[in-house]
């Protein structure tokens, strides 16, 4: 007879202990989207004054927002390509009309918001082609789907030299910036491919070796203490981790190739590290939200707007916190990341993607 789980189990594990997914990758896409709310906000209050009387912790932000981007979307990219389906001779053009119509969505969920929370943040607030705002990496998606069907005769080895090889040069392009996320197509390509050549048990018994688990940890060690204590002299990468900017807009003479290269490898690093040392076991009140990080994404930079650019950040944390704002501003990105997987915010997408023909699975 079936033991009915507790409802603290349940709140825990979810429905059942052992849904048959890759808890490792549940665990990592949760950590994940944590990392892309911080990022977010992080970002938002970099460029906003520190009231008088709260301490000053932009220097902090600013280097947490360098290591954040450092590998947060590029590891999205990568779980992705290692969780797509392979193609066949016939390609299934329901996802690409999935990703970019749910990205249109987004874009105008965004524009929306940017006009009802920030209207002085700029003057252009939508943008039907191009623009600045989280919908892109569906598009970016959208754009993968059919450019591994088109080299799905190559050898791979070949496309993934080229494609590291054209994200090196494309920054000498000024015009690959925002205009239909072109930049990021290119940029993001190898870290996308390699994972579409790859397997998940593969890339698990890589990262789970002890000899790749040991140095992980120092990377990142060594890493989180460059970006936070060294902060100016790697300032300049901040650009190239975001892939959209030419090599012309970033702050620092002289930007060539191998200044991109170098983000890349550090891009690379950081995404086995995280893999190595994040848990492969179910962990309570976490691994289930890693199922479910498309709504997170979808929902939170409407959220994050309307807590920096509204009253509450500015009169409740940073002037009644003077001291402890920045720790409770981290805490709000981890209560969003949770609040934002309950169902309720799930439902809205899922019927959208029911409507238009889901999609494969664990792409976000």
């Amino acid at each position: 007879m079936k033991e009915e789980q507790s409802i603290l189990s349940k709140l825990a594990f979810g429905s059942t202990k052992t849904d048959g997914r890759a808890h490792l990758y549940d665990n990592v896409k949760f950590f994940l989207i944590i990392l892309v709310v911080t990022g977010h906000l992080i970002g938002e209050l970099i460029d906003l004054p520190t009231p008088h009387g709260a301490v000053d912790k932009k220097p902090l932000f600013d280097g947490m927002f360098v290591f954040i981007y450092s590998f947060h979307m590029p590891a999205f990219l990568f779980l992705s390509g290692l969780f797509a389906k392979k193609h066949t001779d016939k390609l299934n053009w329901q996802p690409v009309k999935v990703y970019v119509v749910l990205g249109l969505l987004l874009k105008i969920l965004v524009g929306f918001s940017q006009m009802m929370f920030c209207p002085d943040k700029n003057s252009g607030y939508f943008s039907l082609l191009g623009g600045d705002g989280v919908y892109w990496y569906l598009f970016v998606l959208a754009a993968y789907y059919v450019i591994t069907y088109i080299v799905r005769d190559f050898d791979s080895r070949f496309f993934l030299v080229f494609a590291i090889l054209l994200s090196l040069m494309a920054g000498y392009d000024g015009k690959t910036d925002e205009w239909l996320s072109l930049s990021r197509i290119v940029v993001f390509l190898p870290f996308y491919y390699a994972g579409y050549c790859l397997t998940p048990d593969k890339v698990e018994r890589f990262c789970k070796r002890w000899y790749i688990v040991i140095p992980s940890t120092a990377a990142i060690c060594f890493w989180w203490y460059v970006f936070i204590m060294r902060t100016e002299e790697i300032r300049y990468l901040r650009r190239l981790f975001t892939g959209k900017n030419p090599y012309k807009v970033v702050q620092l003479p002289n930007t060539e190739f191998w200044h991109r290269g170098l983000a890349m490898l550090i891009s690379a690093v950081m995404i086995i590290a995280v893999i190595s040392l994040v848990p492969s076991r179910v962990m309570p009140f976490f691994t289930k939200y890693g199922s479910r990080t498309l709504q997170v994404y979808f929902w939170h930079r409407s959220v994050v707007y309307y807590i920096v650019f509204s009253e509450f950040f500015e009169d409740i944390l940073q002037r009644k916190l003077p001291n402890h704002w920045w720790w409770a501003a981290l805490l709000i990105c981890i209560v969003i990341s949770y609040l934002l997987s309950y169902e309720m915010f799930g439902r809205p997408v899922r019927m959208f993607m029911k409507m238009m023909g889901k999609p494969q699975k664990n792409n976000v």
